[in-house]
């Protein structure tokens, strides 16, 4: 058998693979023999070759890794989907929030004073209600005097002091 002789200039055609197409994070590998052995019978490779991975759409493709199930972008949605499940149900199921300022006693409130303040009054009274909903709210537009002639007039001891306050002109009245 002569000896193989070597062409003067190599020929390069590259190599053409129409019908692959490859999806998001699938591989392709080509193997290629370059030349093999004179004394290899009906053009056979020496080389093993081990075709091996999912046949999906007329094409070899070898998964070389396994995928991790638990990822970033899953467990990142995970978390996102967790919170917002947390949030609907304690925004459905929750208690209606209190003002921890607001005292609430049970019963009747009433709020008398100047008409000028009405529209103040009737918001005070309003918010109160919300708070506390137990609570019968009143309001009466009279006179200042009037109204905290009235005021005076629950607490017995107290009524005559405010008396003799209106009476002798001082703003305040005196302990006593």
């Amino acid at each position: 058998m002569p000896p193989h002789e070597p062409e003067a200039d190599p020929r390069w055609h590259g190599v053409r693979l129409d019908q692959l197409s490859l999806r998001r994070k699938q591989k392709f590998k080509l193997f290629v023999v370059l030349r093999e052995p004179e004394d290899t019978p009906d053009g056979e490779t020496s080389k093993d070759i081990a075709a091996t991975g999912k046949l999906h759409d007329n094409s070899l493709i070898k998964d070389e890794r396994r995928e991790r199930r638990v990822t970033l972008p899953r467990l990142t949605g995970a978390l996102a989907l967790a919170l917002t499940v947390f949030l609907v149900v304690s925004t459905v199921f929750a208690a209606p929030p209190s003002d921890p300022s607001v005292a609430c006693v049970s019963g009747e409130l009433s709020v008398e004073g100047s008409s000028v303040f009405m529209p103040a009054m009737r918001s005070i009274a309003r918010e109160y209600t919300q708070a506390c909903g137990d609570t019968r709210t009143d309001t009466r537009p009279t006179g200042s005097i009037d109204g905290v002639d009235s005021l005076v007039a629950l607490d017995p001891s107290r009524a005559g002091a405010w008396r003799r306050c209106r009476t002798a002109g001082t703003a305040e009245p005196r302990p006593g």
